[in-house]
């Protein structure tokens, strides 16, 4: 019994908290905010732009319309994902939000997410739980 115990310790400070994220990630979130900042360039901040949804399964969709410089984006798209303890992974076909995003801040009602393409790129998501 004290090996288990010792064993539990050493191993459930890194999977309790990707299992408790991944409760509170489930379910839909409005997409208050997606900002894009690149080096040398200005920056835009792109608001209430649609919702993603989370599944208990490890899926979700993600449901955007927005116009940026003429150009619209309307996109539903599926994805999986997948979390630790300060990552959420989402992959699927190309998107704005198929990436590894830093988790900057997680709250119940509230996700601040922070990633970047490897070169000049940061890309801010934040998200709002929708009430039920």
């Amino acid at each position: 019994m004290k090996k288990f115990f010792i064993l539990f310790c050493l191993i459930a400070p890194g999977v309790i908290p990707g299992s408790l994220f991944s409760q509170r990630l489930t379910g839909s979130w409005d997409i208050v905010a997606f900002q894009t900042l690149r080096v040398g360039e200005p920056g835009y901040t792109l608001s209430d732009i649609g919702n993603i949804t989370f599944y208990k399964d490890n899926s979700g969709e993600s449901n955007i319309n927005y116009s940026l410089m003429g150009v619209e984006k309307n996109e539903q798209t599926p994805f999986k994902w997948t979390v630790s303890q300060k990552f959420i992974a989402i992959e699927g076909q190309e998107s704005d939000f198929t990436r590894t995003w830093i988790i900057m801040e997680n709250k119940s009602s509230r996700q601040k997410w922070q990633a970047t393409d490897g070169k000049h790129t940061i890309y801010t998501l934040e998200l709002k739980k929708q009430k039920k």
